[in-house]
C-alpha cells in the first residue's frame, strides 16, 4: 500500500475496521459453501478450473468459480442450491462432474489423464471468446467488440474478468496488470495507463494476458511474485498509429489528447499529449509511481509510503475551488534493442499547468461584535519536466548489469494577494515566492548467477537542490523582523528572503540470494548509507546549517515468495553515527531492527497480508534547524526542539482484499470480476 503524503492521507479507525470485518464476515458466511481438493492419483492438481452450474452441460449462468491453489485446494462461497452441478477442467485432464448434494459439501476429487495431449483447450459453450493453455489466456477482443469502442480501454471493459479504471490502469481477476507489451514487446510500458485509453482500437486485433510474465532477467527466478502481463496483438498493417482529439466550449473551455505510435523491429516511439483547462489530471499517479518513480523498487525496498514533491502534487492532483486550471502534459517513451543482449528505454514527461483560485469569506462575531472581511487571490505558475533513462545488458547467460539515469527540474511560481478587514482595522499583503528544484538519481545494480544463488551488488547515488526565494508586501509590521521601506504607497514595506536545501545520499550495497528449498530464499546483505543534509537560510542573516548520517548494516531475510503461505522474516543490525552543527556533540548508535512479513493466498480473489516493520530514519535539516526562519507575511519558523537526530518508525499494516463474482454481461458462459475491496488497519507509531 502506497500512501502520498502532504494532506492526502488516508486512515481508519479501528473501531469502524472492526465494523466493517463484522459485517463483510457475516454477509459472506450467509452464502453457501463447497470446498476440496483435486488431484490425480492422490497428487494435487494446482490451477484447475471449478465452477458450479445450474446444470451438467455447462450451458448455464456459472454461479461460483474458483482456482485450486499449489496444493489442489479450493472453497466457493456463491448463492448455489442442492442438485447443482460442479464442473472441473485442467489442461491435459479429462472434464469432471459432481452433482452438489450439500449446501456445505467436501469434495475429493481425483481427475484422470486425457488420452489425447491438446496443446490447448477452447470453452465452446455458446462460445465465450476465451482459450486457456497453460498460463496464457488468449482473447478475440473482436467477441466483444461491437465497433463503437474509441480506445483499446473501452474493449477491455467489456471481457469478462478485466477492469480497466479511468486512469487506464488494467487488472484481470482481480490482479493488476504489471506489463503492457505490443505484439510480444514492451514497448510502451513507460506509459502504459494513458496508452490504454489513448491507443485507437482498431489497432487491436486480439490479446493474450500472461499470468506469469518473464522478462528474460536471471532474477526472474527470485522475484517475489508473479507478473501479469497484457500482450495486445495488432494487425501489422501499418507501422504507425495515432490519432488527435479536441473540444472547445463555453468560456473557452477546451480538452485535447493526441497520440503518436510507431512499431519497429528493433524498437518503438510513442508521444502522448494531454491538456485541458477543465480541471481535469493528465497523468494519472498510478502511471507516474509504477513507471517513473518505480514500483518495483518501492516494493524491493518495503517501502509503504512515497512523499510527492510541490512539482509533482501539482501535476497528479488537480485542487479544488479554482476558477482557472490549465494543465498540460507531454509524455514522450523510447525503445531500442538492436540485440538479445542490450535494451534501451528513455521516458520524458513535460507538465505545464497555471492555477487561479479566489476567496472571499465575511463573518461576524457576535462577541464584541466583531467583523471580519477577508479577499484573497492565489495564482500558480507550475513547470516541472521529468526524464528517466535505462539500460540493460545481458553480458552472459549469468550476468546482467542494469543502469537507471533520472532527472528531475521543477520551477514554480506562486503569487498570493490578501486584503484582511477587521473591524474597521485592516492590513493588505502581497506574496511573491519562486522555487527551483533539481534533483539527479542513478542507480546501478549487477546480477550475478553464482552456483545456485544469485549474488548482487547495487549503488545509489541521489544529489538535490531547492532554492526558494520569496518577497513579502505589506502595509503592516506583522513580524518581529527588519522590514525594508519602499517608494509604494499600498506597500509601504518590504521583506526578502530565500532558503536553499542542499541535500546527498549515497547507498552501496551487495549481497547473496541463496534458495534453501523450494520458493524459500535466504537473502544476507551489507550495505552503507551515507546522507549530507545543508540548510542555507538569508535575509539580514547569513545561516548555515547541516547534519550527517552515516550508517553500516546488515541484512538478514528469509522469504517465501510463492504459494498458498507467503513470509518474509528479516533482521537488520546497524551502527549509526551522527554529527552536525546544529548540535554541538557527535552521536553514534547502535539498533536492532526486526522485520516481518506474512500473505496468505486463498485465491486470485482472496488475499491476506501482514506487515510489521521497525526501523530508523534519521531527521531532516528542516526540523533539526536552531534558527528563526520566515515562512510567509504573519508565519515564522521558530528553533527547533528536537535533541534527537533520528526517528524510531514501527509501521504495523493488515490488509484483507476481496474480490467477488458478478455477472455483468449478457453472453454467456459469462464470469466478470468486481474491483477488488480492501480492508485496511494501519498503525503508524514514531
Amino acid at each position: 500500500m502506497i500512501n502520498y503524503n502532504k494532506t492526502h492521507t488516508f486512515s481508519y479507525r479501528v473501531p469502524v475496521i472492526i465494523a466493517i470485518i463484522i459485517i463483510g464476515t457475516l454477509k459472506i458466511n450467509a452464502q453457501n459453501q463447497v470446498t476440496g481438493t483435486v488431484s490425480n492419483r492422490n497428487q494435487p492438481i494446482p490451477y484447475a478450473s471449478v465452477t458450479i452450474n445450474a446444470d451438467s452441460a455447462s450451458s448455464s449462468t456459472i454461479k461460483g468459480y474458483a482456482i485450486t491453489n499449489d496444493d489442489g485446494k479450493f472453497s466457493i462461497k456463491a448463492d448455489f442450491q442442492i442438485n447443482d452441478w460442479l464442473i472441473v477442467q485442467c489442461l491435459g485432464y479429462k472434464e469432471l462432474k459432481r452433482q452438489i448434494t450439500s449446501t456445505s459439501e467436501v469434495f475429493n476429487l481425483q481427475m484422470e489423464e486425457d488420452v489425447v495431449s491438446l496443446s490447448e483447450i477452447t470453452v465452446k459453450a455458446n462460445y465465450s471468446g476465451m482459450k486457456f493453455s497453460d498460463d496464457t489466456v488468449s482473447l478475440d477482443t473482436k467477441h466483444y467488440a461491437i465497433g463503437t469502442e474509441e480506445n483499446i480501454g473501452e474493449v477491455l471493459k467489456k471481457i469478462p474478468g478485466m477492469e480497466v479504471n479511468e486512469t487506464g490502469k488494467v487488472s484481470y481477476a482481480g490482479r493488476n496488470i504489471g506489463k503492457i507489451l505490443i505484439d510480444g514487446k514492451d514497448i510502451i510500458s513507460s506509459s502504459s495507463n494513458l496508452a490504454i485509453n489513448n491507443l485507437s482500437a482498431d489497432l487491436m486485433e486480439s490479446a493474450e494476458v500472461l499470468t506469469n510474465y518473464k522478462n528474460n532477467s536471471i532474477t526472474d527466478a527470485f522475484k517475489k511474485d508473479e507478473t501479469l502481463a497484457l500482450n495486445i496483438k495488432t494487425s501489422r498493417k501499418q507501422n504507425y498509429d495515432g490519432y488527435v482529439e479536441c473540444s472547445g466550449g463555453y468560456k473557452n473551455k477546451f480538452q485535447t489528447k493526441s497520440n503518436l505510435l510507431h512499431i519497429g523491429e528493433k524498437g518503438s516511439f510513442s508521444a502522448i499529449l494531454s491538456a485541458n483547462n477543465v480541471g481535469n489530471a493528465v497523468f494519472s499517479i498510478e502511471d507516474y509511481i509504477s513507471n517513473i518513480v518505480g514500483i518495483d523498487n518501492l516494493l524491493s525496498q518495503n517501502k509503504t509510503t512515497y512523499s510527492l514533491s510541490n512539482e509533482e502534487s501539482k501535476m497528479l492532483l488537480p485542487p479544488d475551488n479554482v476558477y482557472r486550471n490549465t494543465n498540460g502534459a507531454l509524455s514522450i517513451n523510447t525503445t531500442y534493442k538492436p540485440s538479445e543482449n542490450f535494451n534501451f528505454k528513455g521516458n520524458v514527461i513535460y507538465n505545464g499547468s497555471f492555477i487561479g483560485a479566489s476567496n472571499y469569506s465575511e463573518d461576524l462575531y457576535f462577541s464584541g461584535n466583531v467583523a471580519n472581511k477577508k479577499d484573497e487571490r492565489n495564482e500558480d505558475v507550475n513547470h516541472y519536466i521529468t526524464a528517466n533513462f535505462q539500460e540493460i545488458w545481458n553480458i552472459k547467460e549469468n550476468l546482467e548489469i542494469n543502469v537507471s539515469t533520472r532527472f528531475n527540474l521543477g520551477k514554480y511560481n506562486a503569487k498570493q494577494s490578501l486584503s484582511n478587514n477587521i473591524s474597521n482595522k485592516s492590513f493588505l499583503a502581497d506574496n511573491h515566492n519562486d522555487l527551483l528544484s533539481t534533483q539527479f538519481i542513478q542507480e546501478l545494480s549487477t546480477n550475478y548467477i553464482l552456483g545456485n544463488g544469485l549474488l548482487y551488488s547495487y549503488i545509489r547515488v541521489d544529489a538535490s537542490n531547492r532554492d526558494n526565494s520569496y518577497r513579502i508586501l505589506s502595509d503592516s509590521l506583522l513580524l518581529p523582523i527588519g522590514y525594508l521601506p519602499t517608494y509604494e504607497e499600498e506597500y509601504p514595506y518590504i521583506f526578502v528572503a530565500n532558503t536553499i536545501t542542499r541535500k546527498l545520499s549515497v547507498s552501496p550495497e551487495v549481497g547473496y540470494v541463496f534458495p534453501l528449498f523450494k520458493n524459500v530464499n535466504l537473502n544476507t546483505s551489507l550495505s552503507y548509507d551515507y546522507f549530507r543534509n545543508k540548510l542555507i537560510y538569508l535575509d539580514d542573516r547569513s545561516i548555515y546549517e547541516f547534519s550527517k548520517w552515516d550508517k553500516f548494516q546488515t541484512n538478514i531475510r528469509l522469504e517465501k515468495n510463492k504459494g498458498f503461505f507467503r513470509f518474509g522474516l528479516g533482521v537488520e543490525l546497524s551502527l549509526n553515527s551522527y554529527m552536525g552543527n546544529v548540535f554541538d556533540k557527535r552521536d553514534t548508535k547502535g539498533f536492532v531492527s526486526p522485520e516481518l512479513s506474512a500473505s496468505l493466498i486463498f485465491s486470485p480473489k482472496h488475499r491476506l497480508n501482514l506487515s510489521v516493520i521497525y526501523d530508523t530514519k534519521p531527521t531532516e535539516i528542516e526540523f533539526l534547524a536552531k534558527n528563526s526562519r520566515v515562512a510567509g507575511y504573519n508565519e515564522m519558523l521558530n528553533g527547533s526542539s528536537l535533541t534527537k537526530w533520528f526517528n524510531n518508525e514501527a509501521n504495523i499494516s493488515l490488509n484483507y482484499s476481496i474480490f467477488s463474482l458478478k455477472r455483468i454481461c449478457s453472453k454467456s458462459p459469462c464470469i466478470a470480476l468486481k474491483p477488488p475491496r480492501s480492508i485496511c488497519l494501519v498503525y503508524y507509531g514514531t
